[in-house]
């Protein structure tokens, strides 16, 4: 079961990396519902598997919320460009904040009670990469990715912590309530800008 935690963990880097340089809409989108697959799995490592799928079907059906707001005016209303130095910047700064948190989680493992060290440095990891995305991005589309993330890595120290079936049912009704409210914010968004 170990193992599974660290590809969870590698999993969660490496989505946290992707959401930070991709540019595309589309590839930020898979790479928020790769994060989702991992909250999947920490959150399997607490509770039934059978809850932890309905956490990873609320995030994906979220996920395909915001693609069907994105999708109605193409690829250039949404697209983020970036130049190589920020690109550069944000991946880098992805490393640092990651190497941190992981140190922080290994290191001082009674910093919450949780009974397993990657689990709070997997949720520390999506938490706090989306919180590094949220002050260094500036678009609507890509702050929307980074609270759905936020969320995401509340909910993977939630499980770890408690596991209470009806705050899981409030978490999933609140991550689907973000991205209706951000598929009709990115719609109204893409009319003006059409």
């Amino acid at each position: 079961m170990n193992e599974l935690l660290w590809f969870a963990t590698t999993l969660a880097f490496f989505a946290a990396l992707g959401l930070m340089t991709a540019s595309a809409w589309r590839t930020k989108l898979a790479w928020l519902m790769a994060q989702y697959l991992a909250a999947f799995l920490f959150i399997g490592y607490s509770w039934p598997w059978s809850t932890a799928s309905a956490r990873l079907l609320t995030g994906w059906m979220a996920a395909i919320l915001l693609a069907i707001g994105l999708l109605n005016y193409g690829d250039a209303a949404f697209d983020t460009p970036q130049a190589g130095f920020q690109r550069a910047f944000g991946g880098l700064a992805t490393v640092f904040v990651s190497g941190f948190l992981l140190a922080i989680s290994f290191m001082q493992p009674d910093l919450l009670p949780v009974n397993q060290p990657l689990l709070l440095a997997g949720s520390l990891l999506i938490a706090g990469n989306a919180l590094l995305r949220l002050g260094l991005r500036e678009s609507l589309s890509d702050n929307l990715f980074s609270l759905l993330s936020l969320l995401s890595g509340f909910e993977v120290l939630y499980a770890a912590i408690e596991t209470s079936l009806l705050v899981n049912l409030l978490l999933s009704a609140v991550t689907l309530g973000l991205a209706l409210l951000g598929s009709f914010l990115l719609a109204r968004q893409g009319e003006g800008e059409a």
